[in-house]
């Protein structure tokens, strides 16, 4: 494979790193084919496996805004109570007449406590409105699958592997190549994954964010 060019940044490195390892990989799991990837051809996956290394593990979402609603909603009764306790110390009620002492610090008063309302009926409404959003796990093995799949098309005359059991080339690929890059998966594992019988989002109630690449 040729020398990569100047300016690269890490993750093309690591890349084109990568490549030389899945040339090799292309030989092993298919050790009777004419034609192969060269290292050249097989960037397409490295970029894929680079995504898959650097994604973030799946995780709820909106959970930290809603805590902080709750909290916010918990402390509103007695900022309320302290800032109608200020209200009433701007006033004195002599018999029947009730005299302003402070106009301005009364009319500061009276809008924080408007504030205070309106807030409370906006996270109100906001945590109503805005259960926690659960990310699916994506399907890595598809992903790679995939970039495998149009690499190995792409190669004049070679054969395109689409059996997706255990012991077929594909899934052998799939786990090797996830292995290079610190995520290994079982052939049997990656096999249930490309049937779409593994990471498939969980049934919930609650709504869901469905990351799913490709």
């Amino acid at each position: 494979m040729p020398k990569p060019p100047q300016g690269l940044d890490a993750q093309q490195r690591k890349a084109i790193d990568l490549c030389p390892k899945l040339e090799n990989l292309f030989h092993a799991v298919w050790p009777k084919a004419r034609i192969y990837p060269t290292a050249a051809d097989c960037l397409h996956i490295a970029n894929n496996l680079c995504v898959v290394k650097e994604a973030p593990n799946p995780k709820e979402v909106n959970v930290t805004a809603l805590k902080h609603g709750r909290l916010l909603l918990l402390h509103l009764p007695s900022l309320r109570s302290a800032w109608e306790n200020s209200a009433r110390l701007c006033t004195v009620r002599v018999g029947d007449r009730e005299f302003v002492l402070d106009q301005l610090a009364l009319d500061n008063c009276l809008s924080v406590l408007k504030i205070i309302e309106k807030t409370e009926q906006g996270v109100t409404a906001f945590l109503k409105a805005c259960p926690p959003l659960q990310q699916s796990t994506p399907n890595s093995a598809a992903f790679i699958a995939d970039a495998v799949e149009m690499t190995w098309h792409g190669v004049h005359g070679a054969r395109v592997p689409k059996a997706k059991g255990p012991r077929d080339p594909l899934c052998h690929f799939v786990s090797e190549a996830m292995s290079l890059i610190g995520k290994p998966l079982s052939r049997s594992t990656v096999s249930d994954m490309l049937r779409n019988r593994h990471h498939r989002p969980r049934k919930s109630r609650r709504p869901h964010l469905n990351k799913a690449w490709g």
